[in-house]
């Protein structure tokens, strides 16, 4: 970023505020291929089995309207522009925080956790990595709850493009090997600059990474509760 994009980026950040409710906001994120739908209903479950908590799992772009026409975007059957793309993800949040059938904002309030398969960081670093100013990223999103984790699987472009060729069906935008490279490269960059980003080895089997998603949420979040 040059100086004045920075300086930007740094004055937006101060507006961004991490959710404060009585439930906790979770995100995970992950290249294409990079299984945060299944870490996110994992962990739902862990929560809800295993200590009790209400939480739901979720995923964006949602169902809704505007998720409807990012998928479509990103399916290639409608073409938008990286800019609107991005506005789109970001109608998409607001649409999933207050009105969406969870109703996201009104459940952290009355103590519920969710756990979302991709939420701001995602459309941040998509955007980011094909050329959208950080600075009118991050002011898009400053409005929403901003997560108390934001947990990023890591994978090796290789091994992303491994498990969506075996998935099948055709590939989406995103899932081209540059984009990919961009993407990750982006993730890294921005964990060392946004709140709660927490980098995590994404390979191995389901419970191994499992394993790896639970131990981070026992100490950055269950362990804080009960110490509070």
């Amino acid at each position: 970023m040059g100086k004045l994009e920075d300086n930007l980026f740094d004055e937006i950040l101060n507006l961004v505020k991490v959710n404060s409710a009585p439930g906790k906001l979770i995100s995970i994120d992950a290249l294409d291929g990079g299984g945060n739908t299944t870490q996110a209903e994992h962990l739902s479950g862990y929560l809800k089995r295993d200590l009790g908590i209400s939480a739901v799992a979720t995923k964006e772009p949602t169902d809704e309207f505007a998720g409807r026409a990012i998928r479509a975007v990103l399916q290639k059957k409608e073409d938008l522009s990286h800019l609107p793309l991005q506005l789109l993800f970001g109608a998409d949040r607001g649409h999933h925080l207050f009105n969406g059938p969870e109703k996201v904002v009104e459940g952290l309030n009355q103590g519920v956790w969710y756990v979302t398969a991709r939420y701001a960081l995602t459309s941040i670093v998509w955007g980011k990595a094909h050329g959208v100013p950080l600075s009118l990223l991050l002011h898009a999103n400053a409005y929403y709850p901003w997560p108390n984790l934001c947990l990023v699987l890591l994978t090796s472009v290789e091994e992303s493009l491994r498990r969506l060729k075996k998935r099948g069906g055709e590939r989406e935008l995103f899932e081209v090997e540059e984009s990919m490279r961009r993407n990750l490269e982006t993730f890294q960059l921005l964990a060392q600059r946004l709140p709660n980003v927490v980098l995590l080895d994404g390979e191995g089997t389901e419970q191994e990474v499992f394993a790896r998603v639970k131990e981070i949420v026992d100490v950055s979040l269950l362990l804080r509760s009960n110490e509070q």
